[in-house]
Parts: C-alpha cells; sequence; structure tokens
C-alpha cells in the first residue's frame, strides 16, 4: 500500500452541518441490523467474541468493546430536532468491515472530537492540536502505509476523542462522558468543561473515517502544561513499553503519577490562535498534513466561530 495524502480539503471532509439545538440522543438496548452479521446470539452479554471473529474469519485482537451505531442516520443531516437513537454493534464487527468481511459503510458509528481551548497569558486562547501516533515500534521508527490510513499516523488531528461507547444509561450523555473520559486520558488532570456540541461532519481518509460530533471544550489549564504532561507522559510510556512492560502495566504507571494514560496518541501536542480565518486558511493552505478527521473538526470549529461572531 503507498500513503495517499490530500491535495484538497474536500478529499478530507464533507457533510458540514452546524447544530442549531443541542441534539436529543436517546440509548436504544438492541443490536444493529446489518448485512452480514453473524448469528445474534453471540452477541448476548458478555458478547462472545471468540465466536465473532471464528465467524468472520478474522484475527481475534483485544480490542473487544460495544460500539454506538446511529440507527436513525438519516434524521442528522439536516438535523431538526428528532430523537438520534443508538444502539449496538461490537469491536469486532468494525474490524470485519475493515476486512472486507462485510460491505463498506454497513455501520454510522458515532465519535465525538473535542476543540479544547486553553487559558493562555493575557487572554489569549488557542486550540490544541496534535500530531497522531500509536502503539509499538512501528510508529516510534518508521511508520507503514496502513497505519496512515487507517489511524492518520503523523497526521495532525484534534485531542481528545473517541468513539462513543454504548451504555444503556449515560450520566451527563453520550458525548459529555466520552469527552470527559478521552480529555483525561489523552490531555491530563485538568478542569475541562463542554461548552457546546458544535454540530457534525462525515470523515473520509486518510485516518478513521464516518460521523463525527464535535464539541467545544474549554479548559483551565495553558497550552505549556498540557504539552508537559504529553511529554512527560510520552517519555514514560515509551521507555516502560521498550523494556518489556506491558501495555496495561505502563498505563497504571502513568494513571499513578496523575499523566495522561493515552498521551501516545499524539507524538507532540502544539496550539493554533482561536481565529477562524487563520484556522480555516491554515487547513486550506496545507492539506496534505491532516487526516480526514484532523481536516473536518478544524473546519467545523473555524464555521462555529464565524456563526458566533456574526450571529448567524
Amino acid at each position: 500500500m503507498s500513503i495517499k495524502l490530500a491535495s484538497d480539503v474536500d478529499e478530507l471532509a464533507g457533510n458540514f452541518q452546524l447544530f442549531k439545538e443541542k441534539p436529543l440522543f436517546v440509548a436504544v438496548n438492541e443490536l444493529a441490523e446489518f448485512e452480514g452479521r453473524p448469528d445474534a446470539k453471540f452477541y448476548d452479554l458478555p458478547v462472545d467474541y471468540d465466536a465473532l471473529f471464528k465467524a468472520y474469519d478474522i484475527e481475534p485482537t483485544d480490542f473487544r468493546e460495544l460500539i454506538t451505531n446511529l440507527k436513525n442516520h438519516q434524521d442528522l443531516n439536516p438535523y431538526m430536532g428528532a430523537e438520534l437513537l443508538l444502539n449496538f454493534a461490537t469491536s469486532a464487527d468494525l474490524r470485519a468491515e475493515y476486512a472486507g468481511k462485510i460491505p463498506k459503510g454497513t455501520f454510522f458509528q458515532l465519535a465525538a472530537i473535542g476543540m479544547v481551548r486553553t487559558k493562555d497569558a493575557d487572554g489569549f486562547e488557542h486550540v490544541v492540536v496534535g500530531e497522531r501516533g500509536g502503539e509499538g515500534e512501528v510508529v516510534w521508527g518508521k511508520t507503514d502505509a496502513d497505519r496512515v490510513d487507517r489511524f492518520g499516523t503523523t497526521l495532525l488531528g484534534f485531542p481528545p476523542g473517541g468513539s462513543i461507547k454504548f451504555q444503556t444509561e449515560y450520566d451527563n450523555g453520550p458525548v459529555v462522558d466520552t469527552m470527559a473520559e478521552e480529555f483525561e486520558e489523552e490531555l491530563g488532570y485538568f478542569e475541562m468543561e463542554v461548552k457546546r456540541v458544535i454540530g457534525t461532519f462525515e470523515a473520509y481518509k486518510p485516518g478513521p473515517t464516518g460521523i463525527k460530533i464535535i464539541c467545544e471544550l474549554q479548559t483551565d489549564a495553558k497550552l505549556e502544561q498540557i504539552q508537559s504532561a504529553n511529554i512527560t507522559a510520552n517519555s514514560i510510556y515509551r521507555a516502560l513499553r521498550r523494556s518489556g512492560v506491558e501495555k496495561d502495566e505502563a498505563q497504571q504507571e502513568l494513571k499513578e503519577r496523575r499523566l495522561p494514560v493515552n498521551a501516545w496518541e499524539h507524538t507532540y501536542l502544539c496550539g493554533l490562535p482561536n481565529d477562524a480565518a487563520w484556522l480555516k486558511n491554515y487547513v486550506k493552505l496545507c492539506p496534505q498534513r491532516f487526516c480526514g478527521i484532523g481536516a473536518g473538526a478544524l473546519l467545523l470549529y473555524a464555521m462555529h466561530l464565524e456563526s458566533e461572531r456574526t450571529g448567524n
């Protein structure tokens, strides 16, 4: 596989939508229907992941969790206030889709991305951006094309972010709960507030694809503090892993030191000016530096800033 980078932002993301009102999510405790799905009995809790991997004839992995599928995705764009119904599939189904065992576009998996505004000197605000990293020597040494294509490794994205895990109940809703968990795991133990759920876009390759929900986050941390936590955590984590320490043990060490356990997801962090025109021009001038989720998040956030400024 050769690495194909974007030459235009339209190749990275589309279907942008700003929410005019707060979206309404309702979790429906049911298995998603899709072509090529194995026997429903394998999905009875606890899910029989080994049986699913065997049914799909794919290699088993340790990534085993319920994923959130947007059942009525047709009501999302344009969003007119309908209840958005969430049901579930599994991480095994996602791998099967990637392996070509079931049709592409089978799921409307929801994931959330936070655009983090920092509090810096003289009231200046940055938006936190990072180079997407990954696990293993293949990333810390040379990066293969498959990792760039699948995860957007070495390209720019925005932490925190992650798939919305399926639950029948959420403390503060699926998006806010996801952002709270991902912020601590990727950026650190700082105060954070979800200011607003901004809207959605569809991400294209390279990197994760599908519908992404964007949130505006505010932290009391300065950019330098977030960068310091990332550098320290990455240094400790890499040293531990290279010495033979298992991933879970390395993450536990970081947790005990109150450092972000998934800092490795971004090899470095920096800040961009919190200005709509600057952000829009940046991604348009160098689309080859971005994965789909990174470019889409930045452009949607710039649209949000413009909307706030004009009142539209």
